[in-house]
């Protein structure tokens, strides 16, 4: 008998099983007809079919994605870039911050600000009260002609002051038909505002002021309207726009407030119209802190910062126009 040679392939053409089977079968048979030995005395009788067995595969389930058609659907614009607003140049048109009004003075707020979002602002749009003083009219407004992407609007807004002095502030926003409600910048976090002082003083002159006497040793004298916050230079006469001024007139809850600067000495006189020497007696135990509360004819002595006395005057506050005028005279001393 002729063993398999070296390379040689058993092609059963059966599946692998089967055909591994076959082949421990074939060795034993060729192993044992060596030997003289009859094979059917070792194997059994195998009966082989031609059909091959199909062995069944374990079934996994592949997720398919799900195709659906988009023809017809309008999608929404992305709410975080929709409403957004930002302040315009100037945003304040009318009554900016610290205006001085009467009470019960109705006024119209103006503000100037733009669409920088993706969505228009409709006519469903409104201009809502947010918190703080409700000095509106009205809580709300509505935005009457639309208002497209990167488009600027002026949104008025009529306004009352209080009948009691103090300072208020009123925040507002932009509302959506839906009354989500949005303010100033990307998160819209920031509403925009008037905010007004109150005072209980008319616009008068008073019929008796006494005249500021003027010796032969003043340096300089002289009238100046001044706009609450800016400064003044007692020993130039004029208003100082860098930084070394004397005096500044500003507006609080206290009322009418002068503020000495840059070391400037101011004490309030109470006995009418002072001289020189009644005010560097005044002004032996002055310092640089502020009056508060200053009213009409009221006399302020003062020192100024290259070391000159002189007083000053209130002589009228104009609300209409936000002036505040006053009557000063800076002595020589040698």
């Amino acid at each position: 008998m002729n063993w398999p040679k070296k390379g040689w392939k058993i092609v059963t053409g059966l599946p692998p099983a089967i055909a591994i089977s076959l082949t421990v079968i074939l060795m034993i048979s060729l192993t044992a007809g060596c030997d003289g030995v009859a094979v059917n005395q070792f194997l059994p009788t195998i009966s082989v079919s031609s059909t091959p067995e199909v062995f069944p595969y374990p079934q996994t389930n592949t997720p398919t994605e799900e195709v659906t058609s988009t023809v017809g659907i309008v999608l929404s614009p992305d709410p975080a870039l929709c409403q957004i607003a930002v302040a315009g140049n100037p945003l304040d048109v009318t009554i900016p911050d610290g205006t001085i009004l009467n009470p019960g003075k109705e006024f119209i707020k103006i503000w100037r600000i733009q669409n920088v979002g993706t969505c228009e602002w409709t006519n469903g749009y409104t201009i809502e009260w947010f918190s703080g003083d409700a000095l509106g009219i009205s809580n709300h407004v509505e935005i009457i002609n639309p208002v497209l992407p990167n488009e600027m609007v002026e949104i008025a807004v009529d306004m009352a002051a209080p009948l009691q002095e103090g300072i208020y502030q009123s925040n507002w926003k932009i509302c959506d038909p839906e009354k989500v409600c949005f303010g100033l910048g990307p998160n819209g976090a920031f509403p925009f505002w008037a905010r007004i002082q109150v005072i209980a003083v008319t616009t008068v002159t008073p019929s008796i002021l006494p005249t500021l006497t003027v010796p032969a040793d003043v340096f300089l004298t002289g009238k100046i309207e001044l706009s609450p916050g800016e400064g003044f230079d007692l020993d130039k006469g004029m208003i100082d726009l860098a930084g070394k001024a004397d005096i500044q007139f500003m507006v609080t809850e206290a009322g009418l407030v002068l503020n000495p600067l840059n070391r400037t000495k101011v004490s309030l006189f109470e006995a009418g119209n002072p001289q020189e020497d009644d005010c560097l007696n005044n002004l032996e135990t002055a310092d640089s802190s502020a009056i508060e509360a200053i009213e009409l004819s009221s006399s302020v002595c003062f020192l100024s910062t290259q070391g000159l006395p002189g007083v000053i005057r209130l002589n009228r506050i104009d609300l209409e126009r936000q002036k505040i005028e006053i009557e000063y005279l800076t002595w020589y001393t040698p």
